[in-house]
């Protein structure tokens, strides 16, 4: 069990039990009825089944630290998780907000791999854990501060949540906030997490890590385009809004005399 930022908790993903999809909504066999919506009133099309390895499975990392071992099933369903991997590679300025979840959810070394292959630009919420702990170009810093932030989230025709809240640090997801016509998924170990707030048109419920790990194993295999041209345009931004801290003169220095 982990202990999510704001009291909310990131549950064992075995306690989300085995979704069965039916009826207008996802019923999860170990809590009753959850209703998971798409975007517009449209039903979620991708909330899949959880499954774990067996006690005592083998643990098989690549030379990046990421997992060999989770096949695509135990972090969510394969087609949703393709679906998402496809929508990413056709997006021109996808935007990839890395949560608290994946902090829970150690999947620092599957984003960093992700990132180093696709050139996805990222941003962590600010007061979310963090799990970016080496310079990444493609990672840009925070989001929803108080004291602003690069026009990056306005202009992504696609957001990817990864583990993180649809709340005011990123304009609750709603379309005031994002670039017309942009398409939001969202990846959650939690199931409650992707009922609340704004309806993703594509909605995984699996494990982040195990997720990203498989985006990462599909954009090797299909040869998927880099999205370096959106990257370097984020980074101009990036610096251009920190540009206003950066490049004040020094004060003078203290004497102690008034």
């Amino acid at each position: 069990m982990g202990i999510r930022d704001g009291g909310g908790h990131v549950p064992d993903a075995r306690a989300a039990g085995d979704l069965a999809v039916g009826g207008g909504h996802e019923r999860d066999a170990a809590h009753g009825d959850l209703p998971v919506r798409g975007r517009d009133a449209h039903e979620c099309p991708a909330v899949g089944r959880l499954e774990q390895p067996a006690e005592g499975h083998p643990i098989t990392l690549d030379d990046h630290g990421v997992r060999l071992d989770v096949p695509v099933g135990e972090g969510a369903e394969p087609a949703a998780v393709q679906q998402a991997a496809e929508w990413i590679a056709a997006a021109q300025s996808p935007l990839l907000v890395i949560g608290s979840g994946a902090f829970y959810a150690d999947a620092g070394s599957a984003v960093a791999r992700f990132l180093a292959l696709t050139d996805i630009t990222a941003v962590t919420p600010i007061w979310d854990r963090g799990i970016v702990d080496s310079p990444t170009p493609q990672f840009l810093g925070v989001i929803g501060a108080a004291s602003g932030e690069p026009r990056l989230l306005a202009d992504s025709d696609l957001c990817v949540l990864l583990g993180a809240r649809t709340d005011y640090r990123v304009g609750y997801a709603q379309p005031t906030a994002l670039r017309s016509g942009a398409r939001l998924i969202r990846v959650d170990v939690d199931a409650q997490e992707l009922a609340r707030g704004a309806a993703a048109d594509l909605a995984i419920l699996g494990n982040p890590a195990s997720v990203v790990a498989a985006w990462s194993r599909l954009w090797e295999a299909h040869g998927y385009a880099r999205h370096s041209a959106w990257l370097a345009v984020a980074q101009q931004r990036a610096a251009e809004f920190r540009a206003r801290w950066r490049d004040v003169p020094a004060a003078p220095p203290l004497t102690g005399q008034h």
